[in-house]
């Protein structure tokens, strides 16, 4: 029982499609892992404008009471 194709476009068919496999994975594996990275650094940035915020506010609330205290 024997294949109506050669061994050669069997052979030929198989590194074709583990080929394009390969391409697809390895494009969706990098693409979650630039998706992955860009919510992670998102969130870093949250975090340090949270702090930047609060450490002005506390920094112009000082000089606040500087001015009144000099007055």
């Amino acid at each position: 029982m024997t294949s109506g194709y050669p061994w050669y476009t069997r052979a030929t068919d198989i590194a074709h499609r583990v080929t394009v496999l390969s391409l697809v994975g390895f494009t969706l594996y990098m693409s979650g892992a630039v998706v992955y990275t860009l919510w992670s650094t998102g969130k870093e940035n949250e975090k340090r404008l949270t702090i930047e915020k609060t450490r002005r506010a506390a920094i112009a609330e000082q000089r606040k009471l500087d001015e009144t205290e000099s007055k």
